[in-house]
């Protein structure tokens, strides 16, 4: 049970589906990180993508650095925009006789 995360829903598109909650802990020996003024790091993450922590060394919750709500109109439109970018890329590899295994390398690994 979360004591500091008040998110109850993401703010982009309302998603209300928790995927996964976390405190962070010190493997080592069993016990949860504290920090000095007595609250713990604090994960919230919803079904949607979006992702919330509570950060103690500012007693705040913010969103984390790598969240990303599925269904935020910048997110599908740059998704789309890296979908498109790669296809160019690939017709520009073959209309350039670049080797196959460099194409098949970008097709691979480019996850858009």
């Amino acid at each position: 049970m979360l004591k500091n995360i008040k998110t109850i829903k993401c703010p982009i598109c309302g998603c209300k589906d928790i995927i996964e909650e976390s405190i962070d802990t010190n493997y080592d020996r069993a016990e949860i990180l504290q920090h000095c003024n007595g609250t713990r790091w604090e994960h919230r993450k919803f079904l949607c993508g979006y992702h919330v922590q509570y950060e103690p060394n500012f007693s705040k919750e913010v969103e984390n650095k790598y969240s990303e709500c599925k269904n935020n109109l910048e997110v599908i439109a740059r998704k789309k925009k890296e979908k498109l970018d790669k296809e160019n890329l690939i017709k520009l590899l073959n209309e350039n006789n670049i080797s196959e295994s460099i194409i098949e390398k970008v097709e691979r690994y480019c996850l858009y």
